[in-house]
């Protein structure tokens, strides 16, 4: 699984429902990196599983994991933005002090 790095077979049948937000979010990174990607064709998707049913169209549990993992995602970036804003302050901080030692 790209979210946990546990690829083996066992790794392939994890229940998603039990990953915690940045796992869900990792997989929707994933999910919209190949959705971009101009190297990796999209060839369909798996029906009739967990996700989607026969007819193709997102279930209630696919519908809440993507909403599960979507305000992770967003709230990973808020939290992302948040630390880059702090870092951008210290740095003025130390260039206005650099200046005031002159």
């Amino acid at each position: 699984c790209f979210a946990t790095g546990n690829f083996p077979a066992a790794g392939a049948e994890e229940p998603i429902g039990d990953l915690d937000g940045k796992a869900l979010a990792a997989i929707l990174e994933w999910m919209e990196f190949y959705e971009k990607s101009d190297k990796y064709e999209y060839v369909g998707l798996l029906a009739g599983g967990i996700f989607y049913d026969e007819d193709g169209r997102e279930t209630e549990v696919g519908r809440t994991i993507r909403e599960k993992a979507t305000k992770a995602k967003d709230e990973a970036d808020r939290v992302k933005e948040e630390k880059k804003r702090e870092r951008e302050k210290r740095r003025a901080e130390r260039m206005k002090n650099k200046k005031n030692k002159k």
